[in-house]
């Protein structure tokens, strides 16, 4: 992945202008100023973001200019503002047409448009895909977190909490230490907190266990939904063509490509604009 911000980041000019579309903590900057340091980053993204509000030491990033609560299809920038337009694992989460024109909108005559973008049978979304279906189970009615809140409301006993545990355990889908390990330690801390006569404590945690896995499988299903596949990934390819970019290059990253182990990161396409 790095290699190919490298790419673009060689080939722009002495501070050029750059534009990343969702930034997150600014991941792709942070790529592109390692190749090339003299290059004018403004990374926007519609969270409220501020990482160097987090960063003991921001390096490069302290060049960045951050800005949240942007959203990527109503851009509050000039035409041709920018030499380049940049984004990675996020502008395929915002509708489309209307984020690609844009995009295009605001690059410069003969700038630079690189994406890197969610593929539906990639090493990032398969994984994410199973992680999902496991959080989902143990979400579903009948399984442990609403038996867990029964448990806690005196509506079932322990023997019920733990013959539901056990089923779940016993049955098809992943297990996981990192998802139903994790809940079912929570499971045991809200257990001792009812034998303890602290109901108010269980039900809390209860509770927070439930929101923090709802949230993280909406975030799976979001990234599932945000993920193309290749009818998707051309379509997305002709909105940009047709927003005025010429795109030559348009395929799938892989990491150890060539080798018996090669896998799928995600879809790539650079273009300029005409």
């Amino acid at each position: 992945i790095k290699a190919w911000w490298r790419e673009l980041a060689l080939q722009l000019e002495t501070n050029a202008g750059v534009l990343d579309l969702a930034t997150g903590n600014g991941t792709v900057p942070a790529s592109l100023l390692d190749a090339n340091a003299e290059l004018n980053i403004t990374a926007v993204d519609r969270a409220d973001i501020d990482p160097l509000r987090y960063l003991a030491d921001p390096g490069p990033l302290k060049s960045v200019v951050f800005r949240g609560q942007i959203d990527v299809c109503s851009l509050p920038f000039d035409d041709e503002s920018f030499d380049a337009v940049t984004s990675q694992f996020g502008i395929e989460y915002a509708p489309h047409e209307p984020a690609v024109v844009e995009a295009a909108r605001v690059l410069k005559q003969g700038g630079q448009l690189q994406f890197l973008l969610h593929c539906d049978d990639s090493e990032i979304v398969q994984p994410a895909r199973r992680r999902r279906a496991e959080m989902n189970a143990l979400l579903t009615d009948g399984n442990v977190l609403p038996c867990l809140r029964s448990f806690v409301a005196g509506e079932r006993d322990a023997a019920e909490l733990e013959a539901v545990g056990k089923a779940h355990l016993e049955s098809e889908g992943d297990h996981t230490q990192g998802v139903t390990g994790q809940i079912y330690t929570g499971v045991n801390k809200v257990v001792g907190f009812v034998r303890q006569g602290d109901r108010r404590a269980a039900a809390e945690l209860c509770e927070t266990m439930v929101l923090r896995l709802t949230a993280d499988r909406d975030r799976l299903l979001a990234l599932e939904a945000a993920a193309m596949d290749e009818a998707g990934f051309e379509a997305f390819v002709g909105r940009i063509e047709a927003a005025g970019v010429s795109v030559d290059v348009a395929c799938a990253l892989c990491a150890n490509e060539g080798a018996d182990d090669e896998f799928k990161i995600g879809w790539k396409c650079r273009g300029s604009k005409a």
